[in-house]
């Protein structure tokens, strides 16, 4: 039997590598054991664009991962769904054959812990964590509603909600302790846990929005109410960019009626997520240079795509699926966009002939990739290892 994810809606230092020329085998071997110095007893550095060797997109050819199962707090179903560049990943797990309890973890260097919730509550996940190993998400209290949480130096402490409102969410955190995430149907950055009302495309002051991914320099990409009007009657959402205290209305695929969200942004000002194309059919865009690119990959002849997370040199993953929101179910394929190539994950994993990856969640700035997928019928996280062959460009 599948499982069913309830789904929601990414510091680094700059390393010079001048020797590069002098010494390209020793640099290439340093560059590999900092991705998968997971199995180091020192602490692990966090792995930068300028060191990791993932600067350029590969061709599909040369794209190789080794998989890790992340296993499970002792239930039948876990779900990666960030990480940071310390390969520490976050997400959730059941810890019965039942749906409940099902609680945040943090896995790393091959162990996985729970993060604990809320006090009588039996549902946590973690979202996203920093490179501190500072985690966000949401937790549950005993009568369901949402509470936007942080987990600190094993410590969960809960974020103020927006004025006059007691539930939120907290969806991504960068290195400066800001996270974003929406509380009172607007999009909230809690800076030094003071949360920050963002406002929303629209000016009307009853226009929703929702903060879903913060960069390293504070650049911030959710989704918002505009003062355009569907078909239905009711105001359109579109994906934003929010930069230099101002929201920038990033459109929508196909007419600009379309609804659409981000999901990820890194520094540089790309933003992924997904966009009506037609009628209730979505599909993964990238935003950059100001211009909407759909990222379908119609190869694969599935309806429906996301684009979930992107890293600091412009690598995407996500999926595609018959079923939207919900890649467990029906057809599904773990992508990774390089360039503006659509790489099937299933294709490029070694030595997981068992397993069927369904989605990609995040994805760091060592080309590192965390996802779900199924293993034996069972909804299962996973970690993917770039191999060697990933860095030889």
């Amino acid at each position: 039997m599948t499982q069913r994810m309830p789904h929601r809606s990414a510091l680094h230092s700059s390393h010079s590598f001048r020797w590069l020329r002098l010494a390209p085998h020793l640099t290439l071997l340093l560059a590999i054991l900092a991705v998968v110095a997971g199995c180091s007893d020192d602490p692990v550095a966090p792995i930068t664009p300028d060191d990791a060797l993932f600067n350029q997109a590969p061709n599909a050819s040369e794209v190789s991962y080794e998989l890790v199962d992340l296993g499970t707090l002792g239930g039948d179903a876990s779900f990666a769904l960030g990480l940071n560049n310390r390969g520490q990943v976050v997400g959730t797990s059941r810890t019965t054959g039942s749906p409940r309890p099902q609680i945040a973890f943090s896995w790393d260097r091959g162990t996985m812990e729970s993060l604990g919730t809320l006090e009588g509550s039996t549902f946590s996940r973690a979202f996203r964590a920093n490179n501190r190993g500072v985690a966000v998400g949401e937790a549950f209290t005993p009568g369901g509603e949402s509470r936007a949480v942080v987990w600190e130096n094993g410590a969960l402490r809960e974020l103020p909600p927006r004025s006059g409102f007691s539930s939120a969410v907290a969806n991504d955190v960068n290195d400066r302790g800001q996270v974003v995430g929406v509380s009172g149907g607007r999009a909230i950055l809690w800076d030094e846990d003071e949360p920050r009302n963002l406002g929303a495309i629209s000016s009307s002051s009853e226009a929703t929005s929702r903060g879903n991914a913060i960069a390293a320099n504070g650049l911030i990409a959710g989704t918002a109410q505009t003062d355009l009007i569907s078909s239905f009657g009711s105001r359109v959402s579109h994906a934003f960019l929010w930069r230099n205290g101002r929201m920038i209305d990033l459109g929508a695929l196909g007419q600009e009626t379309n609804f659409s969200v981000a999901y990820g942004v890194n520094p540089r000002g790309e933003v992924v997520g997904e966009s009506i194309i037609t009628g209730n059919t979505y599909h993964a865009f990238r935003w950059r240079n100001g211009r909407l690119e759909d990222l379908h990959p119609e190869e694969l002849g599935l309806t429906h795509s996301r684009a979930s997370d992107v890293n600091s040199s412009g690598q995407v993953v996500g999926w595609a699926s018959s079923f939207h929101n919900f890649p467990t179910f029906g057809a599904a394929a773990a992508l990774l966009w390089t360039g503006d190539q659509a790489v099937n994950l299933n294709e490029v994993v070694a030595d997981a002939a068992d397993w069927d990856l369904r989605a990609a969640t995040g994805i760091n700035d060592g080309g590192q990739i965390v996802g779900y997928g199924l293993l034996d019928g069972q909804t299962r996280a996973f970690l993917l290892i770039p191999t060697q062959a990933n860095g030889q460009r």
